[in-house]
């Protein structure tokens, strides 16, 4: 994902965007091989997601695939693990491929927060690398 570089080459951080007034603050995070990528806003104090995904990625050979999915002002979650809900699963697949990260590119977000290194060193980069494709 042109957004988020660090996919590539990083098993655990947290990148949060944001692309001006009117545009819900984007949230990717990843933790060994889950990445969650989630729209977010604030309600009565509350943080809710419009929507989250939660997804296994496969860095090797870069495909993702969903394992749950909310949208928390419609009080909706679904999880997908173990082969549960097949067609809902497919549906949020198919949304985030033609709806919701066409958007994200769309809507130029640019980072604000992370937990990753201005400046990593290409080497650690390179290595990072390597470790993720075995």
């Amino acid at each position: 994902m042109d957004i988020c570089p660090a996919l590539q080459y990083s098993k655990e951080f947290h990148c949060k965007y944001e692309a001006g007034e009117g545009i819900e603050p984007l949230c990717i995070e990843r933790n060994g091989d889950v990445v969650f990528v989630a729209h977010t806003y604030t309600q009565n104090g509350d943080l809710m997601y419009d929507p989250a995904i939660e997804f296994y990625f496969d860095s090797k050979n870069q495909k993702a695939e969903a394992l749950s999915y909310e949208l928390s002002g419609m009080g909706m979650y679904q999880d997908f693990q173990d082969g549960k809900l097949p067609n809902e699963k497919a549906d949020v697949e198919e949304m985030v491929l033609e709806t919701m990260f066409p958007n994200i590119k769309d809507y130029n977000y640019e980072l604000v927060d992370t937990d990753l290194d201005a400046e990593i060193d290409e080497n650690e980069r390179c290595m990072a690398e390597k470790e993720m494709s075995r």
